[in-house]
């Protein structure tokens, strides 16, 4: 018998040796749709899906608009030219065709999954969900709100509170994740809205043992910053959030600290402060003895987290462990390489549909250049040696590397008193050249960079 992977990769490379206009639009946004839910990534094949619906939009209803951009951002593919495309025409369609909710809130929720902003399409998307909000599901309530937030979009004030008075009508009926991720917009839209956030805090204190590891560790963190009347809510979330640890992977550990380090500086949460430093000093030290676990690019989400957020004990505790897991960030390329495969599965949870990390923000550009390879790449590429011969990584020092093009336009930026081993060296490829830095804060030693 055939196997899924087997099933789905001859249905690829037959779908990829079809002619124009073989299959009808609708059947070409079903293809998407069951590749991306049975998380099936093949770039190829999606490429060549977005060329033929691009060209044919004009024949395709409001379920195959969404449901494409869904499969799409599910499968992590901004392509340009399809939101582009139809993008704009669902925001000519929202005038004059009826649109369900579900419909509506998946739409948004694909141009922020993949961080494309379409402000007008979000002008529109907002003028139809005040009309259609009394329909809306607890889902759609949760991705609009988290859309708008994850783009950054400033709605109106009536947008949220219509969307905030459907979702309390119905509050009962959410699924955890949507309402981590309702709190988590909330508190990027309208952070100084106490009244929501303790009704927030007493439902979501009372079934705290429902979340999800990630779930939590989002819930702590987006209601680390806001205004908190009933604190002893929050803090009953970290002890639930502080017993899940084990059980947390290391994204969500992050998450956790990262809510942790900001709850310390709410000024709504003074008279927890002690109770709430040591929850986030303990939490450093159980992440020390886990970060053998992470990849690479959880390794640089950490070490971006220190950076930014300058806590010197903290720092010290992690900065020293940071380097020991070089090989992670090497290992990162070959993480690369092999998510960009198709039939390769994502263990995702159901609360990673509301990531809450900052997007990449993109717009739409019919002229857009391509970020050269090499500066692209240069991320997941970074490899440090300091002069004691020890391998550390560049995300485990509190400086940030920004690389122009030309490659001169390289500046090292860090915090005071603090200057950068020597030499660093930046490979790309084999045999680096040496290009030195003009330009470097006055706080920091010259230095070389070398690239290749």
């Amino acid at each position: 018998s055939m196997n899924h992977s087997e099933l789905f990769k001859l249905v690829g490379e037959r779908l990829l040796c079809r002619q124009d206009g073989e299959f009808k639009v609708q059947c070409l946004s079903t293809v998407a749709w069951s590749f991306a839910t049975l998380k099936r990534r093949n770039l190829a094949l999606f490429g060549s899906l977005a060329r033929e619906l691009c060209k044919n939009v004009h024949l395709m209803k409001p379920q195959e608009l969404s449901n494409t951009l869904w499969a799409f951002a599910k499968c992590n593919y901004a392509h340009a030219e399809l939101f582009q495309v139809l993008g704009s025409t669902i925001r000519e369609a929202l005038r004059t065709t009826d649109f369900k909710p579900q419909e509506i809130s998946n739409t948004a929720w694909a141009f922020a999954t993949v961080g494309v902003a379409h402000p007008e399409l979000f002008r529109c998307i907002e003028e139809v969900s005040l009309r259609q909000q009394a329909n809306m599901a607890p889902q759609n309530v949760a991705n609009l709100l988290w859309a708008f937030a994850k783009l950054k979009v400033n709605p109106s004030d009536r947008f949220v509170n219509t969307l905030l008075d459907a979702m309390l009508k119905r509050l009962p009926q959410y699924k955890t994740a949507e309402l981590s991720a309702a709190c988590w917009a909330m508190s990027e839209l309208a952070p100084d809205n106490a009244g929501f956030f303790q009704i927030m805090g007493r439902i979501c204190s009372d079934r705290s043992q429902e979340f999800s590891c990630n779930g939590i560790a989002n819930l702590v963190h987006a209601l680390a910053g806001v205004t908190i009347l009933e604190p002893q809510h929050f803090v009953n979330l970290v002890q639930a959030s502080v017993q899940r640890q084990p059980n947390m992977a290391p994204r969500a550990l992050i998450t956790l600290l990262h809510g942790l380090i900001l709850a310390t500086q709410n000024p709504s949460l003074a008279l927890q402060y002690a109770t709430l430093r040591s929850d986030a000093l303990n939490l450093s030290l159980y992440i020390a003895t886990r970060l053998g676990e992470f990849q690479g690019s959880e390794v640089k989400e950490l070490s971006k987290l220190l950076r930014e957020q300058q806590d010197p004990e903290i720092f010290q505790v992690l900065a020293s462990e940071l380097p020991k897991f070089e090989r992670r960030r090497q290992q990162s390329v070959e993480e690369l390489s092999t998510s960009a495969e198709e039939g390769v599965d994502s263990h995702e949870s159901q609360d990673e549909d509301y990531d809450i990390r900052p997007s990449m923000k993109k717009s739409y550009s019919g002229d857009e250049k391509p970020m050269p390879s090499y500066l692209s790449a240069a991320p997941e590429l970074i490899s440090l040696a300091n002069n004691l011969g020890s391998p550390a990584p560049w995300s485990a020092l509190p400086f940030s590397l920004s690389m122009g093009y030309p490659m001169d336009q390289a500046i090292i930026e860090g915090p005071p008193g603090l200057t950068p081993p020597q030499p660093i060296s930046l490979r790309l490829s084999d045999e680096p050249m040496k290009v030195p830095l003009p330009s470097l804060s006055p706080n920091l030693l010259p230095t070389t960079l070398d690239v290749c």
